[in-house]
């Protein structure tokens, strides 16, 4: 796995399934974002904290300008729903559907189906 602007490149094989080990749990800050690359696409893992821990995988760039979403901040939209905010141009994205507050019929990020394997593999289909 070679780096690349603050996270890592996977190149592995998928699983039978289709999903793409990634990284381990304790590898993405709580309540935080993760930046990789799986086949030349850039994804953003979040790791939220709440009643249970949850993984999401969404587009690494925001739909918006382009600009890396991972540094973004979690919020709680709703009980139990959240949203990352992107830290260039402060647009709210949900972590279940990708669809922007600001813009849902023209900015969405493309959401990954997200596997906990174990106690803490995260894997992540492409």
């Amino acid at each position: 796995m070679s780096c690349f602007s603050g996270g890592k490149s996977i190149d592995s094989v998928a699983d039978i399934d289709g999903f793409y080990y990634v990284c381990n749990l304790d590898d993405v800050p709580e309540n935080g974002g993760y930046d990789i690359k799986i086949r030349g696409k850039r994804i953003a893992i979040f790791k939220v904290r709440a009643e249970k821990t949850r993984v999401y995988a969404l587009s690494g760039l925001c739909s918006h300008q382009g600009q890396p979403i991972f540094k973004g901040t979690i919020e709680e939209i709703t009980t139990g729903s959240f949203c990352v905010i992107c830290p260039t141009h402060n647009y709210e994205f949900s972590l279940d559907t990708g669809i922007s507050k600001q813009n849902p019929t023209k900015y969405r990020q493309k959401v990954y189906p997200v596997r906990k394997k174990g106690d803490s593999e995260i894997w992540i289909k492409v």
